[in-house]
């Protein structure tokens, strides 16, 4: 770009006799930025001393335009002060040649800009490659963690459900009373992800108490218990966020709203709130499920089983989210059992 047309065809004649072609000349200040989006230029020969534009403004606003990082842009100018060089490099020229000007620097100049835009570009699309094996690599290694978290809890369930599915539908339970109760998109995932785990503790409990048939003493009852304890152990210490939220959920999933749940006899809001959501998912699906020692509850007897217990067992506000998503949870349950 120069105001001068003249200088416009000269060094445009320059070029073609070089052998490049794709050159556009613009002289109207005001077009430059809307030409340079448009023609998307491997260089810009750009000049300084325009009128009614003020030294590096131009420079400045290709800049601003260009998305994509790197403006080629070769200052051919009257100025010859060392000042006003180094501010245009600082405002983003990318070199810097005074007028009057020998041809064959001028061409080199030129080559050599057209060799580092290449190598930029060359440059971005390897980063850009790169950046996707690296998104690809860590989507599989994501994966395989959520799947190796996943399979750790069906592994404590198939000791006392013969499919494992009760951790499967807790999780997604859990996830969809979260959103009920306006919980953002990462903390249901989270839950979901941590759910599973609730129960990781009954692997330190005897099958002898575990699979008991019949009604537990109160001494065996105080060993259940300690699956909380347990599971809470076997997950702390973690950085991840997804395991400090597993452990969360193993260690107060049946604390109660009233204080008389274990093993802290938390009450209230003490109990963080992932704990009360899972407390009132894990009594509904295991009162539908047969065990051992009890027949499998109706849907009917189960709900009126939670609504019973609100203010009592589980939270209320809890409760009443758990009421309003409730028939999506009888589907989940149809799908996962």
């Amino acid at each position: 770009m120069d105001d001068d047309e003249s200088m416009v065809r000269l060094i445009t004649k320059m070029l073609e006799r070089e052998g490049y072609g794709h050159i556009r000349g613009v002289s109207n200040p005001a077009e430059v930025v809307s030409a340079y989006l448009e023609f998307k230029p491997n260089v810009v020969v750009l000049d300084l001393i325009i009128p009614g534009v003020k030294g590096n403004e131009l420079i400045q606003q290709l800049m601003q335009a260009e998305t994509e990082g790197y403006a080629p842009i070769l200052v051919l100018t009257g100025v010859d002060e060392p000042d006003q060089k180094v501010e245009a490099l600082k405002a983003g020229a990318r070199d810097y040649l005074v007028k009057p000007f020998l041809s064959y620097e001028f061409l080199a100049r030129v080559r050599n800009m057209l060799e580092i835009h290449q190598l930029y570009l060359s440059a971005e699309q390897k980063r850009a490659l790169l950046q996707k094996e690296v998104q690809a690599q860590a989507g599989q290694i994501l994966l395989a963690h959520h799947d190796t978290l996943h399979r750790l809890g069906l592994a404590c369930e198939f000791r006392d459900d013969d499919t494992g599915n009760h951790a499967r539908r807790l999780g997604d339970y859990a996830a969809v009373v979260a959103a009920g109760l306006g919980l953002d998109e990462d903390e249901c995932h989270l839950l979901r992800q941590a759910t599973p785990m609730h129960d990781i503790g009954k692997v330190g409990i005897p099958d002898a108490i575990l699979l008991k048939p019949g009604k537990l003493t109160p001494e065996e009852f105080e060993v259940i218990k300690t699956h909380t304890t347990i599971g809470a152990n076997i997950l702390s210490g973690s950085r991840a966020a997804v395991l400090q939220a597993a452990e969360e959920v193993a260690l107060t999933h049946h604390e109660k709203w009233n204080g008389q749940g274990y093993p802290r006899r938390l009450s209230g809001t003490q109990i963080p709130l992932f704990g009360r959501i899972v407390a009132v998912c894990d009594v509904f699906d295991a009162l539908l499920s047969e065990r051992p020692y009890k027949r499998a509850w109706s849907v009917e007897d189960a709900v009126a089983e939670i609504e019973r217990s609100k203010g009592g067992h589980f939270d209320p506000q809890v409760v009443d989210a758990f009421m309003a998503v409730l028939p999506r949870l009888i589907e989940i349950r149809a799908l996962l059992l």
